[in-house]
């Protein structure tokens, strides 16, 4: 009873008999590395029946007989039993392990040595036996692979031979009779813009703007007195001139409260004016008609405004001109939208416009969602500018300017930004540094101790007085001091010492007074104690306070060290107020830099009523999807578009599928040309949407899926869509180590519980994970139908090359 077991129990020294060995010595911590390879060779010898010629003797470290038990509890081999203290002692003692560290020594049958370093010979081992069984399942996988690509090749083959006799040829004939039967009238009132033939519609759109003129003529005429009165009084008006400004705000997208408005809109005489006259008709906001329909009255509900305000006998001309102004704006608004609505409406049966969005789709424009008509309009009208090539140029330097400009903005925006992060960095320092020289501590307060200054320098004038180290940086302090309190003293003294101490031991309270005031003034924006004192006198009072050493004033005089510590902290932060300085002068130049700039983009921008942000988002989006676009395109889409950036991008970046649509729309002659190959599962799939919608075309929605189902294209399920029991999936990662060796591979998805973990998949024709299962995590597999054939069982062997084998092989190739 040598040994110990967990299969076994207690078994004797003859089970080691004519076998090799392994001393697996446990350290302090468990290398897992080690016992995957022990374990790896273990099973792979066969040694858990009992049929291997190799053991593994497990030597614990463990300290108590539970902790042994945890450990030895999942180990196959044998071990020492954990009374014998003393044998696992002398091994380790007679193989020179540290008992700190796992390791393994290799032992031949005969009990020589093989190795007392077997430990990187089985981690070598395991990375070894790891690769060889990972090639021989990739060489099982690749086969069953190779099979079902061969045959689906076949099936391919047969599909395309129908495709070619059936479908494309049919797709000719039905080709020439579209040409033959087509109604061109409907597929031109499609690709028209439309036109309002309403003409009540269009005079009432006239009459509204020459409204507008009027009432901009009233605003020109106002009186400025009057104006002036609004902009500066302190109390709100009467209730009408109180109304008629809130209603302009609203139309300036300002918040409608009168001393919000007269803040924000009058900030100089005639701004307010100027702001009015400069909003467009097409600029009004489509929520201020709800918004002001209290103030336009009952009217308002049908469109029409009366520019004579209720109770107009207490009105004032301001509020007439203003009222009349917003009504003549709102009434435009509508009969725009009236005659804008009028033009939408064509001829063109839903029928024929189903047809034409689906030829749309079959040429790349599936993804256009709510404008086809506009991306074709676009291509239509700029496929014509050959002839106009220098005005092309032209627009396209201007664009590169405008360009370079909006780079630069964006360059010095960036830069004032980096700026003010600095000035709030640098404004935060200057108050700490006041403070700290307002409120010193006891034993660094120079205002109590400047007093005992002068006695102390009277023995630096005293030639009999002994003179130490200190000497030097007293002298060096005394200068500091006046070159930045008195410098006319420090130039009429020149090299004089003693004229300085005399100054110092005379005015010393004087000069830590104003010094000490011009340090703590928040107000000003330097420290400047004396009106003549220069930067370069302050660089040479920096240089002797830097130069001092306070450990040798320290030594000599506690009232100098003091000194010199204020007059550091005076030094410091003379800096910090000239570099916040300096820093508002650059933040000031680079605001002014960027004001300019801006300018120059607004003169840039003054033909276009929409952002720059919004035109630069829009150009860089058209640029990025290959579909640059010239100011003048530029300016259509957005016009187009209405401003809105996610419409405006899809019809640029549409163009060039809308520029292969249109002569097919044209001339549907060239259907018969039409490249099948190009179609995708997207442009299919919104075919059917589209037909789908329209009652008419059902029947031809019926024979598209009857053709899907006879090419085995079923419906199945979307990229991403959770995989129903029983579909082939893909695993495409996983989180657990253990499982990572069946990314890649096909099962087929047994059960689907719902929980964190819900997928269970079978792999039948793994190799040597053959009809093993996993538990996988959502997102970790992938329902597909390309792969449906590997999920099953596959028969391995010999093919037979017979008249029976060929008959099955031309069944397989049929199914």
């Amino acid at each position: 009873e040598a040994y110990q077991s967990n299969r076994l129990g207690r078994v004797s020294r003859d089970c080691l008999a004519d076998k090799a060995l392994v001393l697996y010595f446990e350290g302090k911590q468990r290398d897992e590395a080690l016992l995957r390879a022990l374990q790896q060779v273990y099973k792979q010898f066969g040694c858990e029946e009992g049929l291997g010629h190799f053991e593994v003797v497990y030597i614990t470290a463990a300290e108590s007989a539970e902790q042994f038990a945890a450990c030895f509890r999942a180990m196959p081999w044998l071990t020492l039993p954990f009374t014998h203290a003393l044998r696992r002692e002398q091994l380790r003692h007679l193989f020179e392990v540290d008992p700190d560290d796992c390791a393994a020594v290799l032992l031949h049958m005969d009990g020589t040595t093989i190795s007392r370093e077997a430990k990187p010979l089985m981690a070598l081992a395991h990375r070894l036996q790891s690769s060889i069984d990972e090639k021989r399942s990739e060489s099982s996988y690749q086969k069953d692979l190779a099979k079902l690509i061969e045959k689906e090749r076949k099936s391919l083959a047969q599909l395309e031979k129908r495709l070619q006799e059936g479908v494309v040829s049919r797709l000719g004939r039905v080709a020439k009779q579209l040409f033959a039967q087509l109604r061109a009238r409907e597929v031109a009132e499609f690709l028209a813009e439309g036109g309002c033939p309403d003409k009540a519609l269009h005079a009432e759109l006239e009459a509204a703007a020459a409204a507008v003129e009027v009432a901009r003529e009233g605003l020109r005429a106002l009186d400025a007195d009057a104006l002036e009165e609004l902009r500066v009084a302190d109390s709100p008006p009467s209730a009408p001139v109180r109304e008629a400004v809130e209603a302009a705000a609203t139309l300036l997208q300002v918040r409608p409260d009168f001393a919000h408005a007269q803040a924000r809109l009058m900030p100089r005489p005639g701004a307010f004016v100027e702001r009015l006259l400069a909003l467009e008709v097409g600029q009004v906001p489509a929520a201020a008609r709800p918004r002001l329909r209290r103030f336009l009255g009952s009217a308002a509900e049908e469109g029409q405004c009366e520019a004579t305000p209720p109770a107009a006998e207490a009105s004032t001309a301001v509020a007439v001109a203003l009222r009349g102004w917003v009504c003549a704006l709102l009434r435009h608004e509508a009969a725009a939208l009236e005659v804008e609505m009028a033009a939408e409406c064509i001829s063109c049966t839903p029928a024929m416009q189903a047809a034409v969005e689906c030829i749309c789709d079959l040429h790349g424009l599936h993804e256009v969602e709510e404008d086809l008509r506009g991306a074709l309009l676009m291509a239509d009208r700029f496929s014509r500018d050959a002839a106009a090539a220098g005005a092309a140029e032209e627009e396209e330097g201007e664009d590169e300017e405008v360009s370079e400009l909006q780079d630069k903005a964006s360059m010095v925006r960036r830069l004032v930004g980096l700026m003010e992060e600095g000035l709030k960095a640098a404004a935060k320092e200057v108050p700490k540094l006041q403070e700290g020289l307002a409120e010193p501590s006891p034993h660094a307060d120079f205002g109590r101790r400047h007093e005992e200054v002068p006695d102390q320098l009277h023995a630096l004038r005293d030639p009999e007085a002994p003179k130490g180290p200190h000497t030097v940086h007293a002298h060096a302090l005394v200068r500091a001091t006046l070159l930045i309190s008195k410098p006319a003293v420090v130039q009429s003294a020149g090299a004089d010492k003693g004229a300085l101490l005399g100054e110092v031991i005379k005015s010393i309270g004087e000069l830590y007074a104003k010094i000490q005031d011009a340090a703590i003034d928040k107000q000003a924006e330097g420290v400047t104690p004396a009106p003549d004192v220069t930067e370069a006198e302050w660089e040479q009072c920096k240089a002797l306070v830097g130069g001092i050493n306070g450990k040798a004033l320290a030594q000599a005089s506690r009232s100098f060290s003091t000194w010199h510590e204020w007059l550091s902290k005076v030094a410091e932060l003379h800096s910090a107020k000239a570099g916040l300085l300096s820093k508002r002068n650059a933040a000031k130049q680079a605001k002014e830099q960027l004001l300019a700039i801006n300018k120059q983009l607004d003169a840039a921008g003054l033909d276009s009523p929409f952002s720059l942000a919004l035109m630069h988002s829009v150009a860089q989006a058209a640029k990025d999807a290959g579909q640059p676009l010239r100011r003048s395109q530029l300016c259509w889409v957005l016009e187009r578009a209405k401003g809105d950036e996610r419409v405006a991008i899809s019809l640029a970046t549409s163009q060039a599928s809308a520029r292969r649509a249109l002569p097919v729309l044209r001339d549907p002659s060239l259907l018969s040309n039409f490249d099948v190959s190009a179609v995708t599962p997207a442009m299919a799939r919104r075919v059917k949407e589209t037909l789908s919608s329209v009652e008419a075309l059902q029947t031809h929605l019926a024979e598209l899926s009857a053709l899907d189902e006879e090419a085995g294209e079923a419906v199945g399920r979307r990229v991403g869509e959770r995989p129903q029991v029983g579909d082939t999936v893909l695993v495409l990662s996983s989180r657990d180590d253990e499982a990572s060796r069946f990314v890649g591979m096909a099962g087929r998805l047994e059960e689907d519980d719902g929980s964190s973990q819900p997928f269970l998949v079978l792999f039948p024709s793994g190799g040597d994970y053959e009809n093993q299962t996993w538990w996988f995590y959502e997102g970790e597999i992938e329902a597909s139908e390309l792969l449906a054939g590997i999920a099953e069982p596959i028969e391995h062997g010999s093919e037979a090359t017979g008249e029976e084998g060929g008959e099955e092989g031309e069944e397989g190739d049929e199914e």
